[in-house]
């Protein structure tokens, strides 16, 4: 129903909830194609941080209902924010297919 309306703005609510790891993969994709492709502004709450971190431009990081960190991936990485909030430390892992993150408990 949302491609159907075709609005330059998309908002999604844990759109990879109870999906499996391919289709969490194949649906944050196609956000990116929208995004990329089709010029759409995608705005998403999402609590899986390695997607979030593989597939989003720009980051803002809630903690206790404030903003505690907004901007790249790479500027909110760098403030520790994510690990603050959620208690967990951050691995980035290169790859041919690109970069994908190891969060481990702190």
């Amino acid at each position: 129903m949302t491609l159907a309306q075709d609005t330059d703005l998309i908002v999604l609510d844990e759109p990879t909830t109870y999906l499996d790891i391919r289709a969490c993969h194949e649906t944050m994709e196609l956000v990116r194609r929208l995004n990329v492709e089709a010029g759409k502004t995608v705005v998403m709450v999402i609590h899986d941080l390695d997607l979030a971190l593989r597939y989003s431009d720009r980051l803002l990081v809630m903690e206790c209902g404030r903003a505690s960190a907004a901007g790249t991936v790479e500027e909110v990485l760098e403030t520790g924010a994510i690990e603050r909030a959620f208690g967990v430390s951050i691995r980035p892992h290169a790859a041919a297919e690109g970069i994908a993150y190891t969060l481990f408990p702190a």
